[in-house]
C-alpha cells in the first residue's frame, strides 16, 4: 500500500503481536498508524503502513532499525520484553511505561504486597524459590512473562507430575467467579476508570485454550461497591508503580470481592469496546497523559482530556444515558449507536491446520449499530496453524449472556463458511 505517513498526518509507531485495534484508535485520534505486527492481517494493511515480524518479538529491533524516529507505543506481549523496549527507547521516544515501571507492575509479589499495604484484597502468590503449594486444584501455575492467558495451568496432581516449564513461573491462588477487566488512564494527579468489561476466557466454542483470553463484552452489571473497589485498586497501583497512560487490570470477582489477577500496563484488547461506549480514541488520551507526565516528550497533539470520566451507569446496560452518534471524524472501527446494547467481541482460534477463504467482503458491511462484522481478518488463501487466532468477530445484544451466545454463533458460522482444512 502507499506510505501514508508523510502526506496524511502525524505518524505514530505501534509495536505488538496484534496492533489492529490500537491502529484504528490512532486513526480516530487524528494520526497515522505505522504498525510492527506479528500477523499483518488483511484489514490492518488497508488502514496502516505495516512492517510484519515473523519472529516476534525478537525481530522487532531489526524490523524498526531503518524506520524514521517516529514516537512509539506498544500493545500486548511486548511488556514481557523490557530489553526490547529499552532498545527502541534509545532510538525514539516512548509513549508508555518503560522497563523500570514494568519491573514493578509485572512482579506478582510486588502487586500482592502493595495491595495488602493498602488494605485491598490480594491473592496469595508463591514464587519459584518457595515450596510449591499443595497440588489440590486451588492454585494456578502462571508464567511470569504471560499474556492473554498463555501457558496458565491448574496446579493439580497431573500438573505436579509433569515436567516443569522452561520459563520462569509462579503460583497464584485460584479465585472463584467471572473474569472482568477494568480499563484506566493514569494522569499525573489522578487515575480515571474508563470502563469495565467481562472477559471471555477459554471458551470451547471458539477453540480457545483453557485459560486463553478470547474476547470481552461491555457494559456489565456490577454493584457500585465492586466498581469502587476496582477503581481504588487501579488508583493505588498507578501511584505506587508510577504508571502513565492507559492500562488494564484483570480481576476475578467472587461475590462482592474483586481479586486482581494481573496488570496490563498498555493498551489492551478490550479497550476498543470501551471506545465504542465513550465515542473517543483511547490512544489519543494515552498520548495526552504521557505528554502530561514528561515535558520532554514532543508530539502533534492539541486535544484535552479533562472531560474523560467514567460514568457509573456504564455498569448497567439498562441505565438512562444520552444516545451515542457516530461523528464523521470517528474513523474506522466499531462504533455503538445504541446505548442500551451490550457490545461484544470474540476471537476465533483454529481447531486444526486451516486455510482461509476470501472473507474480505465482510469488511464492507456493518452491524445495525455500525460495528464491523469481523476484524483481524486473514488474507485469502492464508494458512493458519492449529491453535493460532483466525479473526475477531463483533456483535451486540441486550444482555451479557445473550451477547456471548450470539458471538459464539457468529464464530461457528465463520468457521463453517470461510475456513477449510489445510
Amino acid at each position: 500500500m502507499t506510505d501514508r505517513t508523510h502526506d496524511q498526518g502525524t505518524p505514530l509507531l505501534i509495536v505488538g503481536s496484534s496492533t489492529r485495534a490500537a491502529a484504528q484508535s490512532i486513526i480516530r485520534g487524528g494520526w497515522v498508524p505505522v504498525c510492527v505486527d506479528a500477523y499483518a492481517d488483511y484489514d490492518l494493511r488497508q488502514v496502516a503502513k505495516v512492517i510484519p515480524v515473523d519472529n516476534f518479538p525478537a525481530g522487532v529491533p531489526d524490523a524498526t532499525r531503518n524506520l524514521p524516529q517516529y514516537p512509539w507505543m506498544y500493545t500486548g506481549g511486548l511488556e514481557n520484553h523490557p530489553d526490547i523496549i529499552a532498545t527502541l527507547m534509545a532510538r525514539q521516544q516512548l509513549f508508555g511505561n518503560g522497563p523500570d515501571v514494568l519491573a514493578r507492575i509485572r512482579d506478582p509479589w510486588w502487586l500482592a504486597e502493595r495491595l495488602r499495604g493498602a488494605k485491598l484484597p490480594a491473592l496469595d502468590v508463591v514464587l519459584p524459590d518457595d515450596v510449591p503449594p499443595d497440588p489440590s486444584g486451588r492454585w494456578l501455575r502462571k508464567p511470569l512473562a504471560g499474556a492473554g492467558g498463555r501457558a496458565i495451568c491448574l496446579w493439580n496432581q497431573a500438573a505436579s507430575s509433569s515436567s516443569l516449564p522452561d520459563e520462569p513461573y509462579y503460583f497464584q491462588r485460584r479465585a472463584a467467579g467471572h473474569a472482568y477487566s477494568a480499563q484506566f488512564v493514569a494522569l499525573p494527579a489522578q487515575t480515571l476508570l474508563l470502563g469495565v468489561t467481562r472477559q471471555l476466557i477459554g471458551l470451547r466454542g471458539v477453540h480457545a485454550a483453557p485459560f486463553a483470553w478470547c474476547g470481552a463484552v461491555t457494559p456489565v452489571v456490577l454493584g457500585d461497591e465492586v466498581v469502587e473497589a476496582m477503581s481504588r485498586i487501579g488508583r493505588v497501583l498507578a501511584a505506587e508503580a508510577k504508571l502513565c497512560g492507559v492500562f488494564g487490570c484483570d480481576f476475578i470477582i467472587d461475590g462482592q470481592t474483586p481479586w486482581l489477577t494481573e496488570v496490563n500496563p498498555r493498551y489492551t484488547a478490550a479497550m476498543e469496546l470501551v471506545e465504542c461506549r465513550l465515542q473517543t480514541s483511547l490512544v489519543r488520551h494515552h498520548v495526552e497523559a504521557c505528554l502530561a507526565f514528561d515535558p520532554n516528550l514532543v508530539f502533534d497533539s492539541k486535544s484535552q482530556i479533562s472531560d474523560l470520566e467514567f460514568d457509573i451507569s456504564d455498569t448497567d446496560p439498562g441505565a438512562s444515558r444520552p444516545p451515542l452518534t457516530q461523528s464523521a471524524a470517528a474513523g474506522t472501527g466499531p462504533i455503538c449507536t445504541s446505548p442500551d446494547r451490550v457490545l461484544g467481541k470474540i476471537v476465533l482460534f483454529a481447531d486444526r491446520d486451516l486455510v482461509a477463504a476470501d472473507a474480505t467482503a465482510l469488511l464492507q458491511g456493518r452491524c445495525n449499530d455500525g460495528m464491523p462484522f469481523v476484524a483481524d481478518l486473514p488474507h485469502p488463501g492464508q494458512s493458519i496453524a492449529a491453535g493460532q487466532p483466525v479473526c475477531t468477530l463483533f456483535t451486540y445484544e441486550r444482555a451479557e449472556e445473550a451477547c456471548i451466545a450470539r458471538l459464539l454463533q457468529c464464530a461457528k458460522g465463520f468457521r463453517r463458511r470461510y475456513l477449510t482444512e489445510g
